[in-house]
């Protein structure tokens, strides 16, 4: 007996519209943050950061940082590749922070080197060593 493929047929769907609250909007930051770490697809960041921005106005957001509104949507597409420092602007101009925390996936503590007082040229300074 032959085997029938099923094909299956997605919804288009745009997540800037699904985003009505600010709880919406970091929730699915969160998760996408996660999901870019575990599937190694940072793409993924800035498709979704591109989701927020489009929900929020990406024509206003491209004037406030000065940048051709274009070359925006490119950036923040899964083919873009924004550098860091763009994609922290676009966030703060949202009013997003990023926040450091240490992951709970891991029982490895982080090993902070002591500091050790040094001289170099006659002044006392602090190294991490």
């Amino acid at each position: 007996m032959a085997k029938t493929k099923t094909k299956i047929e997605w919804a288009e769907w745009d997540g800037a519209e699904l985003l009505d609250t600010a709880e919406d909007v970091l929730l699915y930051l969160d998760e996408a943050i996660q999901g870019a770490i575990e599937d190694n697809d940072p793409g993924l960041l800035f498709d979704v950061v591109g989701d927020i921005a489009r929900s929020k106005g990406m024509v206003e957001l491209a004037k406030k940082l000065n940048l051709d509104r274009a070359s925006l949507y490119k950036a923040l597409s899964s083919q873009g590749n924004p550098s860091f420092f763009t994609l922290l602007r676009v966030l703060n101009q949202l009013g997003i922070r990023l926040h450091p925390a240490f992951s709970n996936t891991t029982n490895e503590t982080l090993q902070i080197p002591q500091k050790r007082q040094t001289t170099h040229k006659n002044k006392k300074t602090m190294a991490i060593i």
